[in-house]
C-alpha cells in the first residue's frame, strides 16, 4: 500500500506542471474495442454509445464526471491520467481531448477484478464545451 501512495505522488509531482491550462468539454458515442479475460484477451469490438462524459482539465482539479475513478492527474494540456489500487486490483484510466478532431480517446486497464481484467480503448466525440463547475 506504501508502495501505492509514493508512486501517486510521483505522478502528481510530474504532472503539477500541468495545472496553468484549464479545459471543459462534453463527449459521448464513444466507439473501439476492448480485450478480456473472459474471451481469452482477443479484442472485440464495444463501445459506451449511450454514455455522455464531462471532461474537466485543470491540473489537480481534474474530473470526469460518469467516470468512477476518484483521482485524476493531468499529465499533458489535453489529457488526464487516474490510477485505483484497492487491495491487489488497480484500475488506470486515461483521457486525451483532441480539440481540432473534435474527439476524445480513452483508455483503461484493469487487472485484479478475474474475467474482467483487460483493456478497453475508444474514441468519442467531442459534443459540447461547458463551465467548470459542470464537472463537480
Amino acid at each position: 500500500m506504501k508502495k501505492h501512495f509514493n508512486m501517486i505522488g510521483i505522478f502528481a509531482l510530474l504532472f503539477s506542471n500541468h495545472a496553468n491550462s484549464s479545459e471543459c468539454i462534453i463527449a459521448d458515442k464513444f466507439q473501439g474495442y476492448s480485450a478480456k479475460v473472459w474471451n481469452a484477451l482477443k479484442f472485440d469490438t464495444d463501445g459506451m454509445t449511450s454514455t455522455q462524459y464531462v471532461i474537466y482539465i485543470n491540473g489537480d482539479k481534474s474530473n470526469v464526471v460518469g467516470s468512477n475513478m476518484e483521482k485524476f492527474f493531468q499529465t499533458s494540456e489535453n489529457s488526464i491520467l487516474s490510477i485505483s489500487e484497492d487491495q491487489g486490483r488497480s484500475v488506470v484510466e486515461t483521457w486525451s481531448v483532441f480539440q481540432g478532431e473534435k474527439k476524445v480517446v480513452y483508455t483503461k486497464t484493469t487487472n485484479g477484478y478475474g474475467p474482467f481484467d483487460g483493456v478497453n480503448v475508444f474514441v468519442g466525440k467531442v459534443v459540447g464545451d461547458c463551465k467548470p463547475e459542470t464537472a463537480r
